[in-house]
């Protein structure tokens, strides 16, 4: 019993530990309506209301790049469910959004050059840009 009651006590924690910092992170970020675009047609709309689905605009600077990728393409990654931090090989911090359809996102948080973020299908090719 004194097992499991430590074992919850260390999932709570981590959990708390890891909320805190996509909350931190959420909070950093510029702030954007998450069902901002009118207009959408087609894939586009129904990136638009996936993306939309969970209410929360966790992921804004990949939602511009969700919506073109549909619109293009008919590729619909469906709503954005974890941002990481990580850092990069060479120890630059970069942004990982994983999204319902098994898709992801990377991006550099100092993006001088104005880089879109790379959009991967879930066996990890890259589908954007």
């Amino acid at each position: 019993m004194k097992n499991l009651n430590v074992a919850l006590l260390i999932g709570l924690v981590g959990l708390v530990l890891v909320a805190g910092s996509l909350t931190a992170f959420t909070r950093a970020a510029p702030s954007q309506s998450v069902c901002a675009m009118t207009g959408l047609t087609g894939a586009a709309l129904q990136e638009n209301d996936l993306y939309c689905a969970n209410g929360t605009n966790i992921a804004p600077s990949t939602y511009p790049e969700a919506i073109m990728l549909a619109s293009a393409k008919a590729i619909v990654i469906g709503t954005p469910e974890q941002v990481s931090t990580v850092h990069d090989w060479r120890g630059v911090l970069r942004v990982d959004v994983e999204f319902s359809r098994g898709y992801h996102a990377e991006h550099y948080l100092d993006n001088p050059n104005n880089i879109p973020p790379w959009i991967y299908s879930p066996e990890g090719v890259q589908v954007w840009p």
